[in-house]
Order: C-alpha cells, then structure tokens, then sequence
C-alpha cells in the first residue's frame, strides 16, 4: 500500500556500462517523470497456424523516457557532461573554493552512461545503462527546466528511499532573473521573452543490440544537433537581416549572417553557468501579425562548430561549450 507521495530522481555515473550503481551520487526534486519500462518487448511469432499468433517470447528490451526538474548550479554540470562529452575540470586556487567545469561536443561514438533512481512512491524504480539521448534548458518567465530524455538498458525495483536520505543541492533552482542572454557582445536580456536550448544526440538503443543478451550492450550517438529559440520582444528589423544576410533583402551569394550567443545563468557569489553558441545562424525566423495583439519575433538558431580556447589554453572544436564556476569536485 502506498502510505507516502514521495517522487524525486538520482543519478550516479556508472564506472562500466550496463552495470547498476548501488546508490545515487545526487538526487533532484522532479516536475515528472516519464522514465518507464519499454512497450513492445515481446516478439509474437506469425506462424502459418490460422490468423492470429499463438508464439510470443521476450523481445529486445530498453527503457526510456524524460526526466524534468529545476536547474541548480549544482547539478546541472554532471547533466552536461553525460549530454555532450568532453569535460575537464580546474581547482580553484589558493583559498577559493569556486571551482570551474568546462563541458563541451565530444565526437565519440558512446557517451558515459549512468544509472538512475526513480522515486515513484511505492518504488524506487532504478535503471541501469542510462544515456542523455537529448536535453532542453527552457525558460520562459519562471524556473530554469530541464527536460532530459533518456534511453536505458536494464531496469528493476528497490525500496523507495526515506526523504532524509536524499541528497538533495543546497542551491535553490534558478529562475529568469539569473538569466543573462547576449548576441554577440549585445546584452539581448531585456528583449528575451523565453528560450529553449537544445542538445539531441540522436541516440539508437536498437543500434547497441548483440547476440547473448536482450538488452543492449552499448547505446550509440550519431548527429549531434545544437539549437536554440527564442521569443524577443521586437522593436527594430536586426534579426530579420541577420536571418537575409543583407540590409534590405535576402543575399543569395553568401546566406545568412553568422552569430554568437551566449546564456548565462547566475546565483551569485562567483558560481553560475555559462552556455557559448560560438559560431550560430538564425535559419528561422517569423514576425507575425495578429489584429492589435503584440508583435513578437520568433526565431531559430542552429549552432555550428568552431575552435574554442579552454581555461588551459587548450582549443576544442565544438559547436557549444558550457562553463559552471561552483563548490563541486571533479566529476571524472
């Protein structure tokens, strides 16, 4: 019998793929939670025997499903290091204790996996072999949200954990006014009614199958997809010309302009986190009249790679680096 409404997620990053974690590294107070078993995991057999089946055995098996929750500073790094791949840390030095994450595209053809802990009131429910498949960070005049989807291996039950147990970030969640937006060396903030961020990994759990088990073995990425939308409060006809790549009408020799964003979300007291579009184009934009109501720009932004210098000048090639300056340790 269910005695207690008790619904929350942790994570702990999982030291070989496939391999349940014994117990999570951090936990989030969830919006919802859609991480569930597969459907379709039997195979029916279509014999010749009349019409209907009369064989069914165990099909290939992977959960899937989103998580959503409020973006701390805490937290969000580990998310973007599984969602894109290349991380490195940097120690603060002397007597600070702002210590600095840097995540950005990585091209490997699997990302580190983790295993999740799904509390669904009468259940634990954990799953093993997780990858971000995608990840959005939206905001649009409340809390900063994060939508993970997550594809899976292997799933079971454990008893619900006690709600003290939980570790839990001591950072409150963000909101839209952590949220710094800017274009180029523009500050846009006072024009961004509300944004989404967009990391897809386009990941096939199918494509990780072997013989010997039911589950995959590994879940591979493909085309990673960097996009960005906003709504902007509309005012002058500069994002319509970026968008033609000319000042009156569309350039049909070189297309659109190239652009560089920029979403800063910070809490103060050194910690925040900085999201780098360094090499964008707006391939979508539209400016739509409805009677007398507000006239407000919706546009699309794709992001591209460019070379980018680390905190150890090192460079990168990636289409977005993310920079979180907060307390917590190395993540490796």
């Amino acid at each position: 019998m269910v005695t207690k409404r008790l619904r929350y997620a942790g994570f702990a990053q999982e030291a070989e793929y496939g391999t349940f974690e014994a117990a999570a590294t951090f936990h989030v107070d969830i919006a919802s939670a859609s991480l569930d078993t597969p459907s379709d995991a039997e195979m029916l057999y279509s014999g010749g025997r009349g019409r209907s089946p009369a064989i069914r055995r165990p099909g290939f098996y992977s959960p899937e499903g989103d998580v959503v929750y409020a973006v701390d500073v805490e937290t969000i790094a580990a998310i973007l290091k599984w969602a894109l791949g290349g991380y490195e840390f940097t120690a603060a030095e002397g007597e600070g204790t702002i210590n600095t994450h840097e995540v950005w595209g990585y091209d490997q053809q699997t990302l580190d996996s983790f295993t999740a802990f799904v509390g669904k009131d009468a259940l634990e429910h954990v799953f093993a072999g997780c990858t971000i498949n995608s990840l959005e960070l939206s905001v649009e005049g409340e809390f900063v949200q994060a939508t993970l989807g997550i594809v899976g291996a292997e799933d079971k039950k454990v008893t619900l954990a006690a709600e003290g147990d939980l570790l839990l970030p001591d950072d409150y969640p963000m909101t839209f006014q952590h949220v710094k937006v800017e274009n180029g060396a523009s500050n846009i903030s006072a024009d961004v009614k509300s944004l989404t961020l967009s990391i897809s990994n386009n990941a096939d759990a199918s494509a990780g199958r072997g013989m010997g088990q039911r589950t995959p073995y590994r879940v591979p990425v493909n085309a990673r997809e960097v996009t960005m939308s906003m709504s902007l409060w509309f005012d002058d006809t500069t994002y319509l010309e970026s968008f033609w790549g000319g000042s009156s009408a569309p350039d049909h020799a070189d297309g659109s302009d190239a652009e560089a964003f920029t979403v800063t979300l910070d809490v103060g007291d050194g910690r925040s986190v900085e999201l780098e579009l360094p090499n964008a184009y707006i391939n979508e934009i539209n400016l739509t009249a409805s009677g007398r109501d507000e006239l407000v720009q919706e546009i699309s932004v794709t992001a591209m790679r460019d070379v980018v210098a680390l905190l150890d000048a090192s460079t990168v090639d990636t289409e977005i680096v993310a920079t979180i300056l907060n307390n917590e340790g190395d993540l490796t």
